[in-house]
């Protein structure tokens, strides 16, 4: 098996938070595309154009209110035990 080397802690929460608000921007902006517009000629090309526009807006948010929603949480939950 194919060992394969992993980046350090340090960057897991920043890639935790490129990859949520990824996958999270690109299927949000595709769903309201398709709800506003339906499935046009240039589909693809205007879902790209929104979803870029939109992670540009969400990694901002998600950076500024990740704190404040993990007081929250841990306000309301407890933590899992790891």
């Amino acid at each position: 098996m194919i060992k394969r080397k992993k980046l350090s802690s340090r960057f897991y929460m920043p890639m935790f938070m490129l990859l949520m608000t990824f996958f999270i921007g690109s299927s949000l902006s595709g769903i309201m595309l398709w709800m506003n517009k339906g499935f046009t000629e240039n589909f693809f090309e205007i879902w790209m154009t929104n979803f870029f526009r939109t992670w540009i807006i969400v990694i901002p948010i998600v950076i500024v209110t990740l704190p404040l929603v993990t007081r929250i949480t841990k306000f309301i939950a407890e933590s899992p035990k790891n």
